[in-house]
């Protein structure tokens, strides 16, 4: 065989790869639309709110005595982007953080067990 029949169809044509990864996003972004900070994120938006105004929200019964966010690095990390960011766009940027780690991960499990084209494919 030539190097170039080794190759599989995948890694020829990245151009389609890269319209099929948009294509996909696409329909995740559709099928998972951004609905803002809600369920348990609210909880999390709090403690980070009560990081960057602790004269208003520290005092709270709940965030002084009803957290583990002090053993946490998600916390300050949460504050730092609010601070940055605004809360909103924050969130946003969070989840899509996540979103990336999530198919990351994925991506390396798959690969240890096949291809980096069967691996992509598999995601």
């Amino acid at each position: 065989m030539t190097p170039a029949e080794d190759r599989s169809p995948i890694g020829t044509n990245r151009w389609a790869l890269g319209g099929l990864g948009l294509f996909i996003a696409t329909l995740w972004m559709l099928n998972r639309p951004n609905r803002g900070v809600a369920h348990d994120g609210m909880i999390y938006a709090l403690y980070a709110m009560a990081r960057l105004y602790p004269q208003s929200l520290g005092h709270d019964f709940f965030v002084r005595y009803g957290t583990q966010d002090h053993f946490t690095v998600f916390g300050p990390l949460y504050a730092a982007a609010i601070r940055l960011l605004g809360l909103d766009h924050a969130t946003a940027l969070l989840i899509f953080i996540n979103q990336l780690a999530f198919f990351g991960a994925a991506w390396w499990l798959i690969r240890r067990f096949a291809a980096a084209d069967k691996a992509l494919l598999g995601v």
